[in-house]
């Protein structure tokens, strides 16, 4: 016979300044390409253990290959390019991988390149773009961005990359030079754009002949958060008074109202944004800038856990010159993170990571929690038991126990849990960051928990 357990718990958070030190528990490592400039990294959608990067410095300059998650690597020798820039993956057709050129130049040898076959094979495309990226919905759209010092250009392509025609009209200032497609709408895309004199984030209905501005500003950064469909940008404005000012804004209906948060350190630019592919709210700013003297300075990676709310650097490990181009989660293994940087290629992997990667090799076994971040009381659910030998806990990020929920039994193949807050002896936990951990048998599953200041 089934039965529900319920279990009053402690609660878990970080504090507003936590984050920051918590991030500092772990370090980035350099794994490959010390000293060489790698341009860009990617993970398949589907799957972790097949990654690409581009690298722009030494003998094999182009695209290498990993299947076995970035233990090893192979050099792609058609891919071969002094030129390399940002790679892009076809989430739709992931066996088409495209690698953009920073060459200003045409001429053989120089152009961005195509793989239709997952990197056995390369044909070049004629059309000087620092980034490819395909239409996953419309065969034979691409999109191109042109990248000049801090100059961007627009393109589309209709046939394939054949012809091209300009969509910004004059070059825009510190723009992104990433595109978001809508997951369901397949005429429905996103891009920055110059519009009535000034830069904007531009939406289009119809796949890119017509825009309309959404968001004013110097948008240098702006993604979507695969876990709601949220759209989020950074965004960069100058005053009449020459001073720069930044924020972060999100919007929930398409781009239609936007909600604004503060950006850290008075960052005035932002590379890229990346969310995590397994926990809600926790979103990262690449190679970040601040205001400094003379001139500016690099903050390299910051993270927020909480939606935006509050920021902490997560730069130990870095060397001192370590700037950060590309960075991307990988798939399949929650808390891990790979940057391509100008002096290598680093990992980055949280405390949990490693555990929760049984997960994905072993049973079947499911963990939700509602509300998270929460304040008084999180409740979670868990369903895809097997055995007698359950556990369930709450833990720091540092791993230790903070509360046992469930202990050596039999849930019935699905259990409640209600935490509190409190700890083994009652006391209320401070707000931060914690991990609630189920095992059964060999199948695992945790899960970050926020807990907010009251």
């Amino acid at each position: 016979m089934n039965r529900t357990p319920l279990l009053i718990a402690s609660t878990i958070v970080i504090v507003v300044g936590a984050s920051t030190t918590q991030a500092e528990e772990w370090r980035w490592r350099r794994i490959g390409w010390e000293g060489t400039r790698v341009r860009s990294v990617v993970s398949l959608p589907d799957s972790g253990n097949v990654i690409y990067v581009s690298v722009d410095q030494g003998l094999d300059r182009g695209v290498h290959k990993s299947t076995d998650g970035g233990q090893t690597w192979r050099f792609l020798p058609e891919s071969q390019s002094f030129f390399s820039d940002l790679l892009t993956v076809n989430p739709r057709r992931q066996e088409e991988i495209y690698c953009g050129s920073w060459s200003s130049s045409c001429s053989p040898g120089t152009w961005p390149k195509r793989s239709r076959d997952a990197g056995e094979h390369w044909e070049e495309i004629e059309a000087p773009m620092n980034r490819l990226i395909p239409s996953p919905w419309i065969p034979g759209m691409v999109f191109g961005i042109q990248a000049y010092y801090y100059y961007y250009w627009l393109y589309r392509s209709v046939d394939d990359g054949v012809t091209w025609e300009g969509l910004t009209g004059s070059p825009m200032s510190h723009m992104s030079d990433n595109m978001v497609f809508h997951r369901e709408d397949s005429l429905f895309v996103f891009a920055g754009l110059h519009r009535d004199g000034g830069a904007w984030l531009g939406r289009s209905e119809d796949a890119g002949f017509t825009w309309e501005g959404v968001l004013e500003g110097e948008i240098p950064a702006f993604d979507q958060d695969p876990l709601n469909g949220s759209h989020w940008g950074a965004v960069s404005i100058r005053e009449e008074d020459l001073t720069d000012r930044a924020w972060f804004a999100e919007s929930g209906d398409n781009g239609t109202t936007w909600e604004t948060r503060v950006l850290p350190d008075s960052i005035w630019y932002v590379k890229q944004m990346v969310f995590d592919l397994y926990e809600p709210g926790t979103i990262y700013l690449v190679d970040p800038w601040a205001p400094g003297y003379p001139g500016t300075r690099r903050l390299g990676v910051y993270r927020s856990m909480d939606g935006g709310g509050t920021w902490g650097p997560m730069n130990e490990g870095f060397g001192d010159t370590t700037v950060i181009s590309w960075m991307v989660p990988v798939k399949g293994r929650p808390g891990e993170l790979m940057a391509a940087g100008y002096d290598g290629l680093w990992l980055w992997t949280d405390g949990v990571g490693a555990e929760v990667v049984d997960l994905i090799e072993g049973e079947s076994l499911r963990l939700e929690m509602a509300p998270n971040p929460f304040v008084d009381m999180l409740r979670a659910w868990a369903v895809g038991m097997n055995g007698s030998d359950v556990t369930a806990g709450m833990y720091t990020l540092e791993g230790r126990l903070v509360r046992r929920l469930w202990g050596n039994g039999d849930p019935g193949g699905q259990m409640f849990l209600v935490w509190n807050g409190r700890d083994e002896l009652g006391r209320v936990s401070p707000p931060g960051v914690y991990i609630l951990t189920i095992r059964s048998g060999k199948a695992q599953e945790s899960k970050r928990v926020v807990k907010l200041r009251r």
